[in-house]
C-alpha cells in the first residue's frame, strides 16, 4: 500500500521542531522518515507522478497500524516559498492534521539569526543582517504563515503549540498530541533531558568537507539510507567544528524593531487560534532586552 502523510509538523523554524520530531519518533505507534525536512510538499514536482513516487517512497517501510507523518519548517516560509498547503490538501487529502510550533518572536529571529550566521547565510551583526534578510522578521509572522493552511484545512485540523510551553511540558504535550492525532502515545518513552537541535555549539557544515560529502551522489543513495540518525549526528559532532557558543547580541533598538514588526501578526494569531489575549507580552520582551 503506497502510504503518505497522516500529519505534518510545519515549522515554525528555529521554534522546537527536531525535538518534537525526535519525542515523535520515540513512539512505535508513529512513522516519519530518517530525512527530517524532506521539504517534497515546497513546488508543484510532488504532484506529478514522479514526484508523488519518491514521496511516497519516504514512508515505504511504515507499519499498516502506524501513523505517517513528516516535519518540514520550509512549509511556513512565506513568501519564499508558497503554495504548500493547496499541494498538500490535493495530495494529502482533507483530513490530514497540521502541527505548527511557535516561538516568542524576537527569540525565534534571533535563534534562526545565529543558525544562518554561524552556517555562512548571514552577517554575524544582527543589527545588520535584520536590514538585510526578511526572512529574519517573515518566518516570525506566524499567523501570516498560517493563513493559506486555515484556508486549506480549517482551523479544527490545526494544532499550534507555544514552544516555550512544550519545552517545559515535552510529555504532556505528547500526551495532548495523541488525541489530536487520533492515536496512542506513550509520553514515558520521551527522554526529556536530551535537546535536540540547539545553535549553540552545533557542528558547522559551512565550507566543510562532510557538506561535499553530504551532497554526494553516493552519500545520498548508498551509505545515508542505511545509517541510522543517532550515528549520523555523533559522527557530525566529531568531524565538524561546533559553533560559537553566541554571536553579538541585538541592540535595543533593533529588538524594538522587530517587536514593531511582528506586533500586528501577534494580534492576528490570537484571532487566529480564538485567545482571548496576546500569546506573547511584547512589552514585557522590550522590557527584558532593556535590562541587558
Amino acid at each position: 500500500m503506497m502510504r503518505l502523510p497522516d500529519f505534518l509538523i510545519i515549522g515554525a523554524q528555529k521554534a522546537g521542531t527536531t525535538t518534537l520530531y525526535r519525542d515523535l519518533l520515540s513512539n512505535p505507534n508513529i512513522y516519519m522518515p530518517d530525512d527530517k525536512e524532506p521539504e517534497n510538499l515546497g513546488d508543484d514536482h510532488v504532484l506529478g507522478v514522479e514526484g508523488r513516487t519518491q514521496y511516497t517512497k519516504l514512508f515505504s517501510r511504515a507499519q499498516n497500524q502506524q501513523l505517517c507523518g513528516e516535519a518540514s519548517t520550509g512549509y511556513t516560509k512565506r513568501p519564499d516559498i508558497e503554495g504548500v498547503a493547496k499541494r498538500a490538501r490535493t495530495l494529502l487529502g482533507p483530513d490530514l492534521k497540521i502541527i505548527y510550533l511557535v516561538r516568542q518572536p524576537v527569540a525565534r529571529t534571533i535563534s534562526h539569526h545565529n543558525h544562518l550566521a554561524n552556517n555562512g547565510g548571514a552577517p554575524h551583526d544582527i543589527n545588520l543582517a535584520i536590514q538585510e534578510l526578511p526572512c529574519l522578521i517573515n518566518y516570525s509572522r506566524y499567523a501570516m504563515q498560517a493563513a493559506p493552511w486555515v484556508d486549506a484545512f480549517g482551523h479544527h485540523a490545526i494544532r499550534f503549540i507555544q514552544f516555550e510551553d512544550y519545552i517545559a511540558n515535552r510529555k504532556q504535550t505528547i500526551a495532548r498530541l495523541g488525541a489530536f492525532l487520533g492515536t496512542k502515545l506513550h509520553p514515558e518513552l520521551i527522554d526529556e533531558d536530551k535537546n535536540y537541535n540547539p545553535s549553540s555549539g552545533k557542528p558547522l557544515i559551512h565550507g566543510s568537507k562532510w557538506k561535499a560529502i553530504q551532497q554526494s551522489r553516493i552519500y545520498l543513495k548508498m551509505v545515508r539510507p542505511w545509517l541510522p540518525l543517532d550515528t549520523r549526528r555523533w559522527l557530525s559532532g566529531k568531524l565538524l567544528p561546533k559553533a560559537p557558543t553566541a554571536l553579538t547580541p541585538p541592540t535595543k533598538t533593533t529588538v524594538q524593531y522587530i517587536v514593531d514588526q511582528v506586533h500586528e501578526d501577534t494580534l492576528q494569531l490570537a484571532k487566529l487560534t480564538g485567545s482571548p489575549k496576546q500569546w506573547w507580552d511584547l512589552n514585557e520582551v522590550l522590557e527584558k532586552y532593556k535590562k541587558q
